[in-house]
């Protein structure tokens, strides 16, 4: 993200504004450290290199990157990741036992 080299009335009222909806420097904190880290909005990704204090700043834009939507999708793959037994045809959990075992154990 390019360095922030002055603040416009326009971005003081912006920020005052966001300041008196949150009323938390954490919610910032959060916010740039989201920015950072996010490949895409970083340009890391090399997709889209459009991430400047003024986009983050867009109310818009500010609630998506708090929620998330900008997290780096190998993170969010990884938790909801299953670590059982796959099949081609469908995504439900497959069964861990073998049909002639539970037969025996009738």
């Amino acid at each position: 993200m390019p360095k922030v080299e002055k603040l416009s009335n326009t971005r003081k009222r912006t920020l005052k504004a966001h300041w008196n909806e949150y009323k938390d420097i954490n919610v910032f904190i959060k916010l740039f450290t989201k920015a950072q880290e996010s490949d895409f909005l970083s340009g890391r990704s090399g997709r889209w290199q459009g991430c400047s204090f003024d986009w983050l700043m867009k109310s818009s834009n500010m609630i998506k990157v708090l929620e998330g939507n900008y997290d780096n999708k190998q993170e969010q793959q990884r938790k909801f990741e299953f670590r059982g037994a796959k099949s081609t045809f469908n995504s439900f959990r497959q069964r861990t036992y073998d049909f002639k075992d539970l037969e025996k154990s009738f």
